[in-house]
């Protein structure tokens, strides 16, 4: 029986990811100006909320997750680790409150040109 190598199975695509990080955390200026090739991938929409927009509505990280045969789930951070919930109500507002955070982030090509500045800043 002959098993093929990594490279010879047949690729799928990644999945499309779609991230938003929130400028008003030092930390993630520094990480976000470090990503610009990764933000400029086709399957990547990274978008930059901006200080000016305020404070994030839920106050801790999170990550939608959306799959094709089963409900989305939400999965928040904490200060005990991360969770995940899986109820309608709760992913439901997630999903509201990322909406209004794309909404008020900066447009996608915006977010890179924005990191590419970004990127020069920490270098000179």
């Amino acid at each position: 029986m002959r098993t093929r190598a990594p490279h010879e199975h047949s690729q799928q695509p990644p999945p499309p990811t779609a991230v938003l990080v929130d400028l008003s955390d030092a930390g993630h200026q520094a990480l976000t100006s470090s990503r610009v090739g990764e933000a400029e991938s086709p399957h990547v929409t990274l978008q930059l909320l901006p200080f000016s927009a305020g404070a994030p509505a839920l106050g801790v990280p999170f990550t939608l997750l959306a799959f094709q045969d089963a409900p989305t789930v939400l999965h928040a951070d904490g200060p005990q680790g991360g969770r995940p919930y899986e109820t309608a109500k709760t992913v439901a507002a997630a999903q509201e409150t990322y909406d209004r955070l794309r909404a008020d982030a900066l447009s996608p090509a915006a977010s890179v040109a924005r990191m590419k500045d970004m990127s020069k800043e920490h270098t000179t």
